[in-house]
């Protein structure tokens, strides 16, 4: 559909949260800051004690700009980033 074909990802991220990061509205405070929606593909947050570990896909939309300085202010908050979009998702 055209409504989707307007909101298809640009890149698709993998970021892994550990730690405090994964109480920190990283992704809503991003989202705020650029004014810019992402598209959450996949989520999953695990708790091994002691230490608290999620990773999210993420689908980008936008300029190159946009995403290059939403990817930075992703590592700058502590997470790391993986470039995934190319690889298949399923669900």
């Amino acid at each position: 559909s055209s409504v989707y074909k307007s909101i298809k990802e640009k890149k698709k991220i993998r970021i892994v949260f550990t730690g405090n990061t994964v109480y920190d509205p990283i992704i809503s405070n991003m989202i705020l800051k650029f004014s810019a929606p992402v598209n959450i593909l996949r989520a999953n947050i695990r708790i091994l004690n002691p230490e608290t570990r999620g990773e999210m896909i993420l689908g980008l939309i936008g300029d190159d700009e946009l995403i290059s300085k939403q990817i930075a202010y992703l590592e700058e908050s502590g997470l790391a980033i993986e470039d995934v979009s190319d690889m298949e998702m399923k669900f």
